[in-house]
C-alpha cells in the first residue's frame, strides 16, 4: 500500500531538506530534480529521464503505461 500522507524517512531526508534551505533552490529544475532525473535515467537505462515535482501524477502515469490502478 501506498501512504500518501505519511513521509517515509530512511535517513538522509532531513540532510537534503537542509541543504535545499541553504541553496535556496526549492523549486523544480534544481539540484535535486537535476540529481533524481540523472539517477532515474541510469536506473532505467534511459539517456533522459524528466523528473515530475507531483507524486500523484507519477504514480498515476506509472499506472497508465503498466495498465495497473493505484489504489
Amino acid at each position: 500500500m501506498i501512504m500518501f500522507n505519511k513521509p517515509c524517512v530512511i535517513g538522509e531526508e532531513y540532510q537534503a531538506v537542509q541543504e535545499a534551505i541553504q541553496s535556496g533552490s526549492m523549486s523544480g529544475n534544481g539540484p535535486f530534480s537535476k540529481k533524481s532525473e540523472r539517477m532515474a535515467g541510469e536506473a532505467s537505462g534511459n539517456t533522459a529521464c524528466l523528473a515530475d515535482s507531483l507524486l500523484y501524477c507519477c504514480i498515476r502515469n506509472g499506472c497508465y503505461f503498466n495498465q495497473c490502478r493505484p489504489w
